[in-house]
């Protein structure tokens, strides 16, 4: 008798520890199965943004996003198109998409200045968009801290005004090749250059983009970071950052992009 209980303590230990390792597994499975933006997995319990498909996407900027939208972006989005639409606003920089009552946010086209060109409007659900890919930008934000808030507060305005967004992509401005500079002089940024076309030019410092990277942090469920965007080369006419003829190469790179992420 006592063989026998002997036999059954040690078959009991050994169905404890099968147990154990099926229990564990699973839990060890769940805390790796987090997404990045894109869906894939990046070892960490928090998931990322939803990865669609959308009903519709807001596509909110500049007056120069509204180039490259016409420059072959909508076109090339094919079977999507009618799943996008757009806000295009003349010096629509994040401290003007931060104000509530900014006329960067009309509900119609405005001309003038200050003007604001809406895109015909996605086949449904246009009043509700449930993403948003912002081209957030600024010459005159000139670190790393000067961003993050900029940022937050556009964000915290673009919930307001579209709580239905599951998802908001920040993008920066379309680079210059191999984000260096087409303005050979490379010049000064900081205060006043937002309305100084002979100040502005495509490249992108370093601090934007640790910005948009901790601004995604803080918010690992909505915000997500497009990439890192190109003009093949410089305009033959550098102008500011209007990329003239490089505008249809770039838009189909980016129309590329978001079509294979409806």
């Amino acid at each position: 008798m006592a063989e026998k209980k002997g036999d059954t303590s040690a078959f009991m230990t050994r169905a404890a520890w099968l147990l154990g390792i099926l229990w564990v597994a699973p839990a060890l499975a769940g805390a790796s199965s987090g997404r990045t933006a894109d869906g894939a997995g990046r070892g960490s319990s928090v998931e990322g943004p939803p990865g669609g498909p959308f009903a519709c996407t807001e596509l909110v900027g500049l007056f120069s996003t509204g180039e490259w939208w016409d420059a072959g972006f909508q076109e090339g989005l094919g079977d999507r198109k009618a799943t996008w639409q757009g806000r295009f606003s003349h010096y629509g920089y994040t401290y003007e998409y931060a104000r509530p009552d900014s006329y960067a946010w009309s509900l119609t086209s405005v001309g003038g200045v200050n003007n604001v060109r809406l895109s015909a409007p996605c086949a449904r659900s246009s009043d509700a968009p449930d993403r948003i890919v912002y081209q957030a930008w600024s010459w005159e934000l000139t670190s790393e801290r000067a961003w993050v808030d900029s940022l937050e507060s556009a964000l915290t305005t673009i919930m307001i005004k579209r709580p239905s967004a599951k998802r908001i992509d920040l993008m920066t401005i379309i680079r210059c090749p191999a984000n260096g500079w087409c303005h050979a002089d490379q010049p000064a940024l900081g205060p006043g250059a937002d309305h100084d076309a002979t100040r502005q030019d495509c490249h992108v410092p370093d601090y934007v983009d640790s910005a948009l990277a901790k601004v995604a942090a803080n918010h690992p469920s909505l915000v997500s970071i497009a990439p890192k965007f190109e003009t093949p080369k410089c305009p033959a006419s550098v102008d500011g950052v209007h990329l003239h003829e490089q505008n249809g190469p770039a838009a189909a790179t980016i129309a590329r992009y978001f079509h294979g992420r409806p």
